[in-house]
């Protein structure tokens, strides 16, 4: 898939019992995010939702969590009964992704810190911590 961008839409709703994220999808994209990521695959959209961006995975929470509101033909009940198990070979990619990435902004930090160059290791431990 070229990409996951997010909600199609939605609102926050005030209500007498607190604020509602109401959140809409389309559920041709929910199905193929929850394809992928039963396959280990996700994608992560670094502009869509700054500083850390949006990853694909949010779905499968969503899907487990949401509250739907019409579903005739039981297409989220079928999805929610499909992300009752977080998928393993998904969980292996997120851990291997990111330890890579944990380990990459450790050196360059280290690297940067050397330099003397403050702000750009600054930068990398923030990307460490976000691993």
């Amino acid at each position: 898939m070229s990409g996951v961008r997010g909600s199609n839409g939605g609102a926050w709703i005030q209500t007498a019992a607190g604020k509602v994220d109401l959140l809409y999808r389309n559920i041709e994209q929910v199905q193929r995010v929850v394809d992928e990521c039963q396959g280990g695959i996700y994608h992560h959209h670094f502009y869509q939702q700054p500083t850390f961006g949006f990853v694909s995975v949010i779905y499968l929470a969503e899907t487990k969590s949401c509250l739907t509101l019409f579903d005739r033909r039981l297409v989220v009940s079928e999805l929610k009964r499909r992300v009752d198990i977080y998928p393993a070979r998904l969980q292996e990619r997120l851990i291997q992704d990111s330890l890579w990435m944990a380990e990459f902004a450790f050196v360059h930090a280290h690297g940067f810190a050397q330099r003397g160059d403050i702000s750009t290791r600054s930068d990398a431990l923030d990307e460490l911590r976000s691993c």
